[in-house]
């Protein structure tokens, strides 16, 4: 919320002092922001491959704890473990992808903001040349584009955590459909009469050490 108020109130000033410079300092923002736009969407495939792969190793893993006595009588050690492992790296080869098109993000916003020294001070300088604007209406303009693009490059590494958040929440909210789908009661039937007899034959005990 800090950086969205600060990049709004900065868009205000930039827009007020020169609309005309403001556009042109910008210019680069669209295509930029269709990137960042793209790359998000691919951080979010990156961020639900991440999930199935971590449910996947922990199932895997509670299994072959729960049926530990089954795993030893079949020396399958090293097959779980194996298992797990090629479970676990999956899903770090996925984290690396989330981190690897956010410092795409982040790059892309640094080079935007690096362009607008180029475009931005050109343009001014013609302005002032004209005596369009004074030469502290173009730097207030120019540095209130700059504020507003850092503080979207503070709010590019928590979209992540959003995207984070949205996948957890999903994951929850298809839980919950499925509790209370299985609260619906069970129809069952029962036969109305039993027949025959319970008879135990050939019972021993044996006794263990």
């Amino acid at each position: 919320m800090q950086f969205s108020i600060r990049a709004l109130v900065a868009l205000g000033v930039a827009s007020f002092t020169s609309w005309r410079l403001t556009l042109v300092t910008l210019a680069a923002v669209p295509p930029c922001a269709a990137l960042v736009s793209w790359l998000s969407s691919r951080i979010q495939q990156g961020i639900d491959m991440q999930k199935n792969e971590l449910a996947t190793s922990s199932r895997k893993s509670y299994n072959a704890f729960s049926l530990i006595r089954v795993v030893k009588c079949f020396n399958g050690q090293g097959f779980e473990y194996d298992k797990y492992v090629a479970s676990i790296n999956r899903a770090a080869q996925y984290y690396l992808w989330q981190a690897h098109l956010s410092a795409c993000q982040i790059s892309c916003v640094r080079f935007m903001s690096f362009g607008m020294f180029v475009q931005g001070f050109w343009y001014g300088s013609s302005l002032v040349a004209s005596g369009s604007l004074s030469s502290g209406q173009v730097l207030r303009t120019f540095w209130a584009c700059l504020v507003l693009v850092q503080s979207i490059e503070q709010i590019l590494p928590q979209t992540i955590i959003i995207e984070k958040g949205k996948a957890a929440g999903s994951s929850l909210r298809a839980i919950m459909g499925q509790s209370s789908c299985s609260k619906q009661p069970v129809e069952r039937h029962y036969p109305r009469r039993c027949k025959g007899n319970i008879e135990i034959k050939n019972v021993s005990t044996i006794q263990t050490s």
